[in-house]
């Protein structure tokens, strides 16, 4: 007959529970049971980027986002990247996502994110109420008029001028690779050497118009308009830059 009245549980060996009439009482033993210890062994937090590039279709988006992505697997990293786009047209927005991560990815989404680039109003708006706190917001300047109001003060919010110094290198093209730049100094996340290599890697076979020299020299103005201008961000609550 099944016994379906109250029962009564008692610590045992290795955790079994026994049924009245049937149980036994060990002495307390140092430590929890066995089986019911701390997990151990590859059970680890996994330590993960997940960073949003948003723009327009002919800012290039989705090669930036190939950039940092190639630069992760030179840094020996797991990657992911996910272009998400609908038609491309000229004009049309434009999406990418990347996630760098020492640990195997299990999704390619970024449902909160730890980065994000815009290059427009609508991406700023977008994103700024969905990274996460502590979080990093880079954005073209030039293209996103924000009002000390529009501020999170517990993200990190940094503006590049980024289509505005491309103007200066004779292409405005290259304004992704100036954010690029912007970003590897502010994040840390990669070093220039690893986005060098990934510029090869991506460019070397497939370059007759020397675009290669171009987007590393619009990495370096990225870089050092971050580097120079370092004590500007410590001096309001709303646009904080920490190392």
């Amino acid at each position: 007959m099944r016994y379906t009245g109250p029962i009564r549980i008692e610590r045992v060996a290795a955790g079994v529970a026994e049924a009245p009439g049937n149980s036994k009482v060990v002495p307390p033993v140092d430590g929890p049971p066995e089986g019911l210890g701390p997990v151990r062994g590859n059970h680890v937090p996994v330590e993960i980027e997940r960073i949003v590039i948003g723009g327009l279709a002919d800012q290039g988006v989705g090669f930036l986002g190939r950039v940092i992505a190639t630069a992760g697997m030179v840094r020996q990293r797991n990657v992911t990247w996910l272009p998400l786009f609908s038609p491309s047209v000229l004009g049309a927005s434009e999406h990418c996502t990347v996630l760098i991560s020492k640990e195997e990815i299990g999704s390619p989404l970024a449902g909160v994110p730890d980065i994000v680039l815009a290059f427009d109003p609508e991406d700023f708006e977008f994103f700024k109420l969905r990274i996460k706190a502590g979080g990093l917001m880079l954005y073209d300047s030039g293209a996103v008029e924000v009002l000390p109001a529009a501020f999170r003060d517990d993200i990190r919010t940094i503006g590049i001028p980024a289509a505005k110094l491309a103007g200066e290198l004779g292409d405005v093209r290259v304004a992704g690779m100036v954010m690029l730049g912007a970003f590897v100094e502010s994040s840390r996340l990669l070093d220039g050497k690893a986005v060098l290599d990934a510029l090869k890697r991506l460019l070397s076979k497939n370059d007759p118009l020397g675009l290669l020299e171009l987007d590393r020299k619009a990495v370096d103005v990225g870089l050092r308009y971050v580097r120079e201008r370092q004590y500007m961000y410590n001096r309001y609550a709303y646009s904080i830059f920490s190392r």
